[in-house]
């Protein structure tokens, strides 16, 4: 594409995509907003952290789901697992340096550092860590992670090909087109904002876990548990999926 208005023409169509899933999706958003409050409750006002770190990821884990669900809503598909990733990356870290503040001290000094840091920040050890605090959750974010990585986290086979289609037959031979951007009807939107909901939620719960001073901790765990439990059954109401 070489005309400047190809690229204006692009984030027009985002921009009406976003604008379709706004209506389509209305009962989604409110339990995305939800979460938002959830999520602002903990990483607003003063900070409960053991380690500044904490807090700083906190609010990048809060950014990435705003900006996912954002992706999601203009029906960017793979993009938005791409940033989903993010977010929990963000509250995994977090999370592990609630653990051990010497993880945060390391964390501050990645260009010293750089193969500590590669060591002690990845998800699978925030799982391993997590298991021993909160098995459930410690299996539910080992589950959740590797999906954003199947549906489009890494630029993997199914996350390409799901979106792949063929045109009509050519004598110079086969046609394919990707899929950069999916109307507010169709499976891969809904799947995007189900994702950055449910991985949202997972988001907070480690968040709650690495903020225990928090005086709202407590609180916020529980309703954010409640709020994807209520999520759950109305994606189940719907025909979405069965619990």
């Amino acid at each position: 594409m070489n005309d400047s208005s190809d690229i204006h023409a692009y984030l027009r169509a985002a921009e009406a995509a976003e604008r379709d899933s706004l209506v389509e999706h209305k009962s989604l958003l409110a339990f995305a907003g939800e979460l938002d409050q959830h999520f602002r409750t903990l990483v607003t006002g003063r900070a409960y952290c053991s380690h500044p770190a904490i807090a700083l990821l906190g609010m990048n884990a809060h950014a990435s789901y705003l900006a996912a669900l954002s992706t999601a809503l203009r029906g960017q598909s793979p993009p938005t697992f791409m940033v989903v990733r993010g977010c929990i990356e963000s509250a995994s870290y977090a999370f592990l340096i609630g653990d051990d503040q010497s993880d945060g001290d390391v964390w501050v000094r990645r260009e010293e550092e750089p193969q500590a840091v590669k060591a002690r920040f990845t998800v699978n050890r925030a799982v391993q860590k997590l298991t021993s605090v909160d098995p459930n959750l410690g299996k539910l974010l080992k589950s959740s992670y590797d999906w954003t990585i199947e549906f489009g986290a890494h630029p993997n086979k199914r996350s390409i090909l799901d979106h792949l289609r063929e045109g009509d037959p050519h004598p110079e031979g086969h046609q394919f087109s990707l899929i950069y951007i999916h109307g507010s009807d169709s499976l891969a939107v809904l799947r995007c904002i189900a994702a950055c909901i449910e991985n949202g939620s997972m988001a907070i719960a480690l968040l709650s876990h690495a903020m225990p001073s928090h005086p709202e901790g407590e609180r916020v765990f529980a309703e954010n548990r409640e709020s994807i439990l209520r999520f759950q059954k109305h994606m189940a109401d719907e025909g979405y999926f069965t619990p």
